[in-house]
């Protein structure tokens, strides 16, 4: 938040002045990718493997919040918006965190006037230690209401006293109408000043001229920018693949790396390496990427220093090879509370790695896992959770053969994140701990306080091997006109569902509907039904399947990609589609589809000959090695993703396996939003929306609905590659014309059968 939006909060809230001591962020405060030629006397090769960082929380003065920040090798500058009770004025100040985590607050000060907002959009930092950033001035009414274009000012000041030394207009070069939230300010070696807000980049000199263009070739979305230790200015982009581009200080032409590129790179994740190169901030680590040899070293691991990279606001890399690193936290009221810890680069010792390590395998980065272990490990004395990450350059194939040669050896993570493989292939082999033990003798967590449903979804033959922290529901949404007549509840068959296909030709079904597509999500809701991993056999040749393929044979067989402003959500209100999929959760509630269809709305299970169809995709499924020698602390550590503190101040995609987190959730979505209007009236105001739909207060009524569909669940959402891969292949001599159902069934059936007993 910054800007108007930020200063609309500030005002409604009393801000308690604390008195921070003056000292001086020192005339060296020199942004690190300024010296391409020195690396510092401290700056050494290191090999990362000798060294720990002990965090050490420092402060960031009266500043409750951080709009903007720059970090040099010195220290972070930072700028918060504040509100003076005293004075009763609003505006933007900045402030100054030394190497030392001394924090000053500078002379660098803007006050808002009667009718015009003042924000500081970026900031950085000159060769010569001067401060460069975006000044834009917005045109207001007493409401914080944009009335007219917003001026943006390229702003030089001294490094000391702040004072403006040039202040150029440079509006028309950036051609904005609307006021920007995503800027990304940069300085290069030759001191020329890249900005860009996530689709352009323009370059300007100190005095606002524009030495040259840069062409953003990569379809035009920039994800983040940054600066190499060697003072070139990088971002990331995309072309195939996630890639990196380096842009030439002299001509603005970029190169692009492509190899060994960090992912999941959070926003303001790119900062001057220590030694060359860049450091960059993904989900579970801080990985240094050599642009020269265009390799990636993990430096330190976020969990470790009970950091979250989705918390961090901005890191830099000292002089002194420690890392100082401002991030927040969610209060209760929803609010970001901001500080700054200062990370102690230090030899490791025997003391530092006293620890026993538990391992969590995972196969795709998630935000939650490493905070969780964060939090987890700062409760613990004896036990450290570490997190392997087995994909690597984005080769699952090759991550899950490294998993299963260590499974083979005999060892293998102690904790496993089932996202991405198949649960029951692993529960018939041996592999995953009964959980049932461990939940009916736990003193804390009992069977009552989960949803039943979850519980039995993710059951086989009735031994629990994981739960899932979060849930959505998975069904289907429809005219009550059309659909409300077949089956009982929220039961139908595929006989019913080709019926309504038969009667009504002229209507559509599943806006992105292919046979592929449909197939793939029929076969997802009813794999179980088809393969028994347990006894090994399998059986497709069968009504069920059979009638599957039949219906999926009714769609296109490609959507056409090609075809421009294509919304499904169009043809659903003028009554051309009249079943679509439907993913239930916090950020599509029942409102929506009320919204689409109409009050007389219908939810629907998948078409199922037995069963209600209504499937749970999980969330956070973590299971616990059956070989693994510290089975009861990887399951307290499974147990406190399901603690009521966990959901807490999140925004939660996805409904809480903890029925009490479940409640608390749904007090609030029933909870009234309020706002004064132009007149003084008070109105209820919208939670959020999709497409042109708008959601308000649910109602109690909405929740029992949903409650009742939650518990009717009666499956989980299952997926294995290569059997999906082997019925693709094969359906497609029978969506051509070239084979019957029943010929394709049975190929499948044969295939599918050889892929088991190879795996059993």
């Amino acid at each position: 938040m910054k800007g108007n939006n930020l200063k609309k909060v500030v005002l409604s809230i009393l801000i308690t002045t604390i008195v921070c001591s003056l000292s001086a962020c020192g005339r060296g405060g020199k942004d690190a990718s300024a010296d391409s030629n020195s690396v510092g006397e401290k700056q050494i090769a290191i090999n990362r493997e000798d060294y720990a960082y002990i965090p050490e929380e420092i402060s960031l003065g009266d500043a409750d919040f951080v709009n903007v920040a720059c970090g040099t090798e010195h220290g972070i500058y930072f700028i918060t918006s504040f509100f003076d009770d005293e004075t009763f004025t609003v505006g933007e100040q900045g402030y100054c965190v030394d190497g030392n985590g001394i924090c000053t607050k500078l002379p660098l000060r803007y006050e808002d006037t009667q009718g015009t907002d003042i924000a500081i959009d970026a900031i950085g930092v000159l060769s010569n230690g001067n401060l460069v950033y975006i000044k834009s001035e917005t045109p207001i009414d007493e409401n914080y209401n944009v009335t007219g274009p917003i001026k943006y000012y390229l702003v030089q000041a001294g490094s000391e006293n702040c004072e403006e030394i040039s202040c150029v207009d440079i509006t028309e070069q950036l051609k904005v109408v609307n006021q920007l939230n995503t800027w990304m300010l940069k300085v290069d070696k030759e001191d020329h000043i890249y900005l860009t807000e996530g689709n352009r980049i323009w370059v300007f000199d100190t005095h606002g001229n524009q030495p040259f263009p840069v062409v953003v070739n990569n379809g035009g979305f920039i994800a983040d920018m940054g600066v190499t230790k060697e003072g070139q200015v990088v971002f990331y982009g995309w072309e195939e693949q996630k890639c990196i581009y380096v842009i030439d200080e002299t001509s603005g032409m970029t190169s692009v790396l492509k190899e060994n590129i960090p992912n999941n790179a959070s926003i303001n994740s790119i900062t001057p390496g220590d030694v060359k190169g860049i450091w960059v901030t993904t989900i579970m680590d801080i990985i240094e990427y050599d642009i020269e040899t265009k390799t990636a070293t993990s430096v330190l691991n976020l969990s470790d220093c009970g950091l979250s990279a989705d918390t961090i606001k901005t890191c830099t890399v000292l002089s002194d090879g420690n890392v100082m690193v401002i991030s927040y936290e969610m209060a209760d009221d929803g609010m970001p509370v901001y500080k700054g810890s200062l990370l102690q680069r230090t030899e490791k010792t025997a003391e530092s790695e006293e620890k026993e390590i538990i391992t969590l395998g995972i196969f795709e980065d998630n935000s939650e896992f490493p905070e969780a272990v964060a939090n987890f490990n700062k409760s613990q004395d004896t036990y450290k959770i570490e997190i392997i990450n087995y994909v690597e350059n984005n080769d699952y194939d090759a991550a899950i053969t490294r998993f299963t040669n260590e499974l083979i050896a005999g060892s293998g993570p102690d904790i496993i994140d089932l996202s991405k493989l198949n649960m029951d292939m692993l529960a018939g082999k041996g592999i995953l701990e009964e959980l049932t033990p461990y939940l009916d003798n736990d003193t804390e967590l009992k069977r009552d306080d989960l949803f039943e449903s979850v519980l039995n979804a993710y059951s086989i033959d009735g031994k629990l091997y994981t739960i899932p922290n979060g849930f959505c529901v998975w069904g289907i949404a429809g005219s009550n006109e059309y659909i409300g007549s077949y089956g009982e509840g929220y039961s139908w068959s595929v006989e019913d569902i080709m019926d309504v296909v038969r009667q009504n030709p002229d209507k559509e079904m599943f806006g992105y509907g292919s046979k592929n597509y449909v197939l793939m999500f029929c076969l997802s809701n009813n794999l179980d039904k088809f393969v028994d991993w347990q006894s090994g056999e399998c059986n497709f040749v069968n009504e069920e399947f059979i009638g599957m393929l039949e219906f999926s044979n009714n769609f296109k067989s490609k959507f056409d990609t090609s075809v421009q402003d294509y919304n499904p959500t169009d043809l659903i209100v003028d009554g051309t589609i009249i079943v679509e999929e439907a993913m239930l959760s916090p950020h599509q509630p029942l409102q929506y589809w009320e919204i689409l269809y109409g009050e007389d709305y219908v939810i629907k299970g998948f078409p199922s000959a037995e069963g209600i169809g209504l499937t749970i995709i999980g969330e956070n499924m973590l299971a616990i090695n059956a070989g693994s020698d510290n089975k009861d602390i990887a399951w307290e550590f499974l147990k406190s993703l399901l603690a009521e503190e966990h959901y807490k101040n999140r925004d939660l995609l996805y409904y809480p396996t903890l029925i009490s987190a479940f409640d608390s959730i749904n007090e609030e979505y029933i909870t009234p939003v309020y706002a004064t209007d132009e007149n003084g009236n008070e109105i209820e105001i919208s939670k959020g929306g999709m497409d042109y739909t708008e959601y308000y207060a649910g109602t109690e009524e909405e929740i029992a609905c949903l409650t009742d569909i939650i518990i009717s669940c009666d499956r989980a959402d299952t997926y294995d590659k290569q059997i999906w891969n082997i019925v693709e292949e094969e359906a497609a001599a029978y969506f051509e014309g070239q084979k019957s159902a029943k010929s394709v069934a049975e190929i499948i059936e044969s295939r599918v059968k050889l892929y088991i007993n190879e795996n059993k």
